[in-house]
């Protein structure tokens, strides 16, 4: 497949029955990716990405998250809880072909370690955590809500999503409950640390993978903590050896 191809789209569905909304590069054989975006983001961020992981052979799946692009909008309070968006992973893992290597970058990712780790555990075959720990920086996730704030949604996310984020912010407990989930997915792990960033610091990245037994971390050059869709050449190099480790 040409690193230009043009994805198809998919349709899902999540906990709920809430609708989401994919791009999906098709390859034969491989096992699939399930890369997930971050939090106001929409699955164009993985775009770049997508189409040259797909040409190197790989399944690729890559959804709107509820609230975000094309995927539905809860309706009421209270629809996009940190469980809720684990609980659209479980989803999305059970209805594709084969166990997926899932790559969530911030939102994305805490919610696929949620999904691996606690039940029902998502059967996944490899975890890439793009900018995510257990112990993110407060700093960085306020300056995170303050960006949040001047961006414009209308069709791209659901400004909902604000009201949930900062009451999410780094709530008591949830540094034991990620650093629970990651140990019992008991699957390989790696932590894509932005060398930039200002959400996951290097000793934060480091404990967490002394923590975790199948855990390992890979610095991204010049990246912060939105790499993923920022800087996709240097983040697709940087985590391809994990890739052909556990996704072949």
């Amino acid at each position: 497949m040409n690193a230009g191809a043009e994805p198809r789209v998919r349709h899902f569905t999540g906990y709920g029955g809430i609708p989401l909304v994919a791009d999906v590069w098709e390859e034969g054989g491989a096992p699939p990716l399930l890369l997930l975006h971050a939090g106001c983001q929409t699955r164009r961020a993985w775009q770049v990405a997508g189409g040259r992981l797909a040409a190197l052979g790989h399944h690729v799946v890559a959804p709107d998250l509820r609230g975000h692009g094309a995927s539905g909008r809860p309706t009421g309070s209270g629809g996009y809880g940190l469980d809720l968006f684990a609980n659209d992973v479980r989803a999305l893992v059970s209805a594709l072909d084969g166990l997926p290597v899932v790559v969530g970058a911030s939102l994305g990712g805490l919610s696929a370690l949620l999904a691996a780790g606690e039940e029902p555990r998502a059967a996944v075959r490899a975890l890439v955590l793009v900018d995510v720990a257990h112990r993110p920086d407060p700093r960085g996730l306020r300056r995170i809500v303050e960006t949040m704030r001047r961006l414009p949604h209308g069709e791209t996310w659901d400004p909902r999503l604000l009201e949930s984020f900062e009451h999410r912010m780094d709530p008591p407990g949830m540094t034991e409950r990620l650093l629970g989930a990651a140990c019992r997915s008991d699957v390989p792990v790696l932590v894509a640390r932005g060398q930039l960033s200002d959400v996951v610091s290097e000793e934060a990245a480091a404990d967490f993978c002394a923590r975790v037994p199948r855990a390992r971390s890979v610095e991204v050059a010049g990246a912060g903590h939105t790499m993923a869709g920022e800087r996709n050449a240097a983040f697709v190099d940087a985590v391809l050896p994990f890739l052909r480790e556990h996704a072949r």
